[in-house]
């Protein structure tokens, strides 16, 4: 479903879309990222720094937030298609 020269595989589906698999994390704050790459890098693990994360690729600054509104969207839609759509009215029916 999502793929890109600089991750490879990012989102992968079952064909009824029922099983989706993210091999991203959508679910990160603004920061998240920010600390476990101070914290490999303090505990001398010499960690890559992220593409696109900090402005001007400085590890000083505050990370970007630009994932936030596609990761809400992506959960969204998931939701209302895959659980949903796909949830019979009469919960009976699931037997």
């Amino acid at each position: 479903m999502a793929e890109g020269p600089e991750v490879g595989v990012a989102i992968a589906a079952s064909d009824d879309l029922r099983q989706i698999y993210s091999f991203g994390h959508l679910e990160y704050s603004r920061d998240t990222l920010s600390e476990e790459y101070h914290r490999d890098l303090n505990a001398g693990i010499n960690p890559l720094l992220p593409i696109n994360y900090f402005p001007d690729d400085d590890p000083e600054k505050k990370p970007r937030l630009t994932w936030s509104l596609a990761a809400s969207t992506f959960f969204s839609n998931w939701i209302n298609y895959a659980v949903y759509q796909e949830t019979p009215y009469d919960l009976a029916e699931l037997d």
